[in-house]
């Protein structure tokens, strides 16, 4: 018997709320640097897997309506920002796809079609690591199940086409498989 018990009086029983909150073991959270490391990793290996593609030209598929005759990119103002974010083009509702045809194509018009492989494969690599980020939180930290997860999301051959639309996708994506 507990010193300030009183007799015949039994200590309350934990609720089963208490008892998964005292039998949880907590994981040991991650260090930084480490996360940041493996990220930085995998964009590094996503921007080299997809550089061949950097020097691709526009291909004949979507690129002549999206990019080439589309005069919503042509004048970045309010005005076209208001109709990309009001009205569907080319059958679609993609406004921020189109916005970033249209800052893109403030810097890069129409003589440098590689500026918009390299700003679509940095975004690839960004999602990549966000995506890596996303897995860790729902596993729980589980830093293989997210690595392996950002890499074989990163290193998938469909995504060639997606990311850059080479005019030659095994041409684009060779290195990785040498």
């Amino acid at each position: 018997m507990l010193k300030n018990q009183k007799p015949g009086k039994q200590p309350a029983k934990a609720t089963p709320i208490e008892k998964k909150k005292l039998n949880k073991v907590s994981k040991p959270t991650l260090p930084v640097w480490q996360t940041w490391g493996i990220a930085i990793a995998l964009f590094i290996v996503t921007l080299i897997t997809f550089s061949n593609c950097f020097d691709n030209e526009l291909t004949n598929w979507d690129d002549p309506d999206y990019i080439i005759e589309n005069p919503l990119i042509r004048n970045l103002n309010s005005e076209t920002i208001k109709e990309i974010f009001t009205k569907p083009y080319f059958g679609n509702y993609q406004p921020l796809h189109i916005l970033s045809y249209a800052i893109e194509f403030q810097y890069f018009g129409l003589k440098n079609p590689g500026g918009y492989h390299k700003v679509s494969v940095v975004m690839f690599a960004i999602s990549v690591m966000l995506l890596f980020y996303f897995i860790l939180i729902l596993t729980d930290n589980n830093l293989i199940m997210a690595t392996a997860t950002a890499v074989l999301y990163a290193l998938n051959p469909m995504k060639v086409e997606s990311v850059a639309w080479p005019q030659n996708a095994r041409i684009c994506y060779t290195p990785c498989f040498l």
